[in-house]
C-alpha cells in the first residue's frame, strides 16, 4: 500500500511540476512576443513619421494620423502586458527551510506541496490570462494600424 501511495504521490508531484512549468513558459513566451511586437511597432511608427508625412494627401493624412494612434495604443497595450507582475513561485525558500528544519514527513510534505503548487498554478494562470487579453487587444490595434497604413499608401499611389 505504501509503495502505491508513494507512486501516486510521485506522479501527482510530477504532474504539478509540469503544470507549473507550462504556465511559467507561457508567461515567458507572451512577454517575448510582446517585446518583439513593441520593436516592430517602433519601426513602423518611425518609418511612417519620417517618410509618409511629406507625400500624403489630405485624406492620406487622416489615415496616417489614425494609423499612428492605433500603433501607439497597440504599443501601450503590449507594454502593459509586459509590466512585471508578482508571480507565485514554488517552492519558496521559506517552504524549503520549513520542511528541512521541522523534519516534515513525506506525506505531510506531499500534501502541502500539492496545495501550494495548485495555488501558485492558479494564481499564475490568472496572470497569463490577463497578459493574453492585453496582448490580444494590442494585436487588434496593430492590425487596424496596418490596414490604415495600407490605406495611407493607397491614397499616395492614387494621387
Amino acid at each position: 500500500m505504501d509503495v502505491e501511495k508513494s507512486m501516486d504521490d510521485n506522479i501527482t508531484m510530477q504532474n504539478m511540476k509540469t503544470a507549473y512549468q507550462i504556465i511559467e513558459d507561457g508567461i515567458r513566451d507572451l512577454d517575448n512576443k510582446s517585446f518583439q511586437m513593441i520593436s516592430i511597432l517602433g519601426i513602423m511608427m518611425t518609418v511612417q513619421v519620417t517618410v509618409l508625412p511629406n507625400t500624403v494627401t489630405a485624406i492620406g493624412a487622416v489615415f496616417l494620423l489614425f494609423s499612428l494612434i492605433s500603433y501607439f495604443i497597440s504599443a501601450l497595450l503590449f507594454i502593459k502586458s509586459c509590466i512585471i507582475k508578482e508571480y507565485k513561485i514554488y517552492p519558496t525558500n521559506e517552504s524549503v527551510c520549513y520542511h528541512y528544519e521541522y523534519d516534515v514527513s513525506l506525506d505531510d510534505y506531499v500534501s502541502g506541496a500539492v496545495g501550494d503548487y495548485d495555488e501558485a498554478i492558479e494564481y499564475n494562470r490568472r496572470i497569463i490570462h490577463e497578459k493574453g487579453v492585453d496582448s490580444r487587444y494590442a494585436f487588434y490595434f496593430f492590425i487596424l494600424g496596418l490596414f490604415l497604413t495600407i490605406l495611407t499608401v493607397g491614397s499616395i499611389v492614387i494621387a
